[in-house]
């Protein structure tokens, strides 16, 4: 998904965070350089969905992401 001018990706995780997501947060829609990864633990799926809880991330770390966008 796009949101910001981030593109953000999720693959179903495994492990200790079954029933989770891990996420990745890239520059660019090309997918080339990844600044930033989140996991998304199952327990948040219970309040909110996964789109809900990728755009809460990128707000609260807005700043920080511009900078590493900014940085590849």
């Amino acid at each position: 998904m796009e949101y910001k001018g981030f593109y953000v990706t999720c693959t179903a995780d495994c492990e200790d965070n079954l029933g989770g997501y891990f996420c990745q947060v890239y520059k660019d829609s090309n997918l080339d350089y990844e600044i930033d990864n989140f996991c998304i633990h199952k327990e948040e799926l219970l309040k909110n969905n996964v789109q809900e809880i990728i755009t809460d991330y990128i707000d609260q770390n807005e700043n920080d992401l511009h900078y590493l966008k900014l940085e590849f």
